[in-house]
Order: structure tokens, then sequence, then C-alpha cells
């Protein structure tokens, strides 16, 4: 609240600065209102301060037409409306600054989503070819491969519509942003999503000298899960084997069936365990007839 130089002796100003109530019995008589504009409205005047934590951020000022003095009660109820007044503005404050809040998300929201539009265009693209590619070689239309090209053929093209999975389901953000991810149930064979999996780490790990072995039987069956999320949950537990596996070691991969679920693990040496996570195995199981939930203390261990 400004107060100016010449105002500091009116009631509006003494009641701003003494942060109390402060009255006038005829500010007709009183010669610091001879200049007030509002001089001939009223006689008797009070002026309460409408403070905010201490601080004036303005002044109720009521007035008579006859010259008497306010009462103690009135003065009380006056004041008390005051305080009303001064939460009654707060309030108003918070909620235009909520308001200016929710414009500002509402349009970062907006930047985003116009972001991750673009962003689709802009992954897809490249991916979709690298898969195309991928096929158009698998399917040997420009001559023969290898078995070992073959491999490396079908494990990029395995990659990439990974990899898409993937840059679906982060452009799917409105559901992370509601607090839920729905599950996209179907049946399909987990011992051909374990191998796909394998082949997506299989270079890192021979990068390193890490061999991996595969215990997952053909006849390993089916699940009904969403197969998307199992091979991200796979993706991430092989991910960690190899990093915490050291140069030369060896991660043994298993599945099994039993008791109406099956049971996927990763075995690593002893001190290929990062620090506070048991050594030994990790292992994510499921009910072949459910969705599929894999606890854990963090991506890539169970």
């Amino acid at each position: 609240m400004v107060i100016r130089p010449h105002e500091h002796d009116t009631v509006v100003a003494r009641a701003a600065l003494s942060g109390r109530p402060v009255q006038v019995e005829d500010v007709q008589t009183d010669p610091r209102y001879r200049s007030s504009p509002t001089r001939k409205a009223s006689h008797t005047r009070l002026a309460v301060p409408l403070l905010r934590e201490g601080v004036p951020i303005g002044v109720l000022v009521v007035g008579r037409e006859e010259v008497r003095l306010f009462t103690d009660k009135e003065i009380e109820f006056v004041v008390s409306f005051a305080d009303q007044a001064v939460i009654a503005i707060e309030n108003t404050r918070l909620l235009n600054e909520i308001q200016d809040k929710s414009r500002q998300l509402e349009a970062a929201s907006r930047h985003k989503s116009e972001f991750l539009a673009n962003m689709s265009h802009e992954l897809r693209t490249p991916l979709n070819a690298i898969i195309g590619f991928s096929d158009v070689l698998e399917q040997r239309m420009y001559g023969t491969l290898n078995d070992q090209q073959s491999d490396y053929v079908r494990d990029i093209a395995e990659s990439g519509r990974h990899l898409l999975h993937l840059v679906n389901e982060i452009l799917d953000l409105s559901k992370v942003g509601a607090g839920r991810m729905q599950l996209e149930s179907s049946e399909f064979a987990l011992s051909e999503t374990i191998r796909g999996t394998l082949a997506f780490v299989r270079e890192r790990a021979a990068g390193h000298g890490i061999a991996l072995t595969n215990d997952v039987p053909a006849d390993l069956g089916t699940i009904v899960a969403d197969e998307r999320k199992i091979r991200q949950v796979l993706l991430n537990l092989l991910s960690n084997a190899v990093k915490f596996t050291p140069d030369g070691g060896t991660i043994a991969v298993r599945a099994r069936r039993g008791d109406g679920e099956v049971e996927v693990a990763s075995k690593t040496p002893a001190s290929a365990s990062p620090p506070g996570i048991r050594p030994g195995s990790s292992t994510s199981s499921s009910r072949s007839a459910q969705p599929v939930t894999a606890p854990g203390r963090g991506p890539g261990s169970g």
C-alpha cells in the first residue's frame, strides 16, 4: 500500500501506518480534511487497516452523516469484517495464481504434445525403414545370406520392432499422466519372446566377452499377457545382468513352467550383483492365464 507524503495525517494513512483502527469525530471541522474531495460526504469517520501478515494492503473506511463516535462494539464489528475481507482478498489472489499456473501447465502440456507428435514422425520413419530393409534382406530378394548374416538381419528386424514398440509406448504419455497404464493382453509364445530379447543384448554381451546360455525349452508353451511389457521386463533384467557381469563372465537364462505359472530367471556370478542387491539369480514369474506383474527393486532386478 502506497501512502503519499502529504497524506500522512489523514485517517487512512494513520490507520495503515499504525496498524490499528483510527477514527475522526468530525472531518468537517478537522483542518486535515479541508482539501479532501469526500469531506462533505460524512462527519465521523472510522478507518480500519486491512492487514495481511502484519502488512497493510488497504484500509476499510466507514463514516456517519452525523457527529457521533463509533463505540467499541461497533469498532470490533468493523475490525472483524476487515479481517474477513483480507481472507477473501487473499483467497482471490491465490485463486488467480492457481488459474495462472493452470494456464502455464496447459501450455506446457500442449507444447509437449506437439513435440511428441513431431518426434513420433522423426523416430518412426527411420525405424520403419530399418525394419523394412531388414525384412527385404531376410527374404533374400537381393541375394543369399549365410547363417550368421541371416541371424544378424533377423536380430536387426526384431530390435527395430522392439524399439518401435517402445517409441509408441513413450508417445502414449497420457496414460502415464493419468496414473494408469492399460495392459494389452494377448496369447504368445514366451520362448520366442525370450529368444528375441536375448538377441537384443547378445552383441553388447559379446563386446565384453560375456557368454549367454539359453536354457529355455522349445515346448514352454504360450501365456496370456502384455507381450510388450513382458519383453521390456526381460530386456531390463538382461541389460542389468550384462551391465554388472564382469568381462569374460557367463549369464545363464532359464525358464520353467509349473503350477499354472512360468518362471524366467537369469543367473550371474556373485560378483556381478550391484551394491544392495542379493547375488545369485533374478527372476520374473507370471501366471499363464493372467496379465504379468513383475515385482522388483528397480529396472532389471526382480
